[in-house]
């Protein structure tokens, strides 16, 4: 048994990689820890970035809502000047 041996057998193996891990209770290196949290927040910006679209959206329906119906006046916006 080699030095390094001895050392991974005491130390363990990554969980995802196989490589031998220094620290961390989760069984993970730390390139596989990292690239973890990554793979986390990447999905979680991505779940924001969705939502300020449908946010988004909804404002600018209303807007156009507003514009066309004339923010509840007949005689304004473009609903009212169509139907005159």
């Amino acid at each position: 048994m080699e030095i390094g041996e001895a050392g991974g057998a005491s130390l363990g193996r990554c969980m995802d990689c196989g490589r031998l891990r220094a620290d961390g209770e989760d069984g993970l290196c730390a390139h596989c820890r990292l690239r973890l949290e990554l793979l986390r927040s990447a999905l979680y910006a991505e779940e924001r970035y969705g939502v300020t679209w449908v946010v988004f959206a909804a404002l600018v329906a209303v807007i156009l809502f507003l514009a066309i119906s004339g923010a509840g006046s007949v005689d304004r916006g473009l609903l009212g000047a169509w139907f005159r």
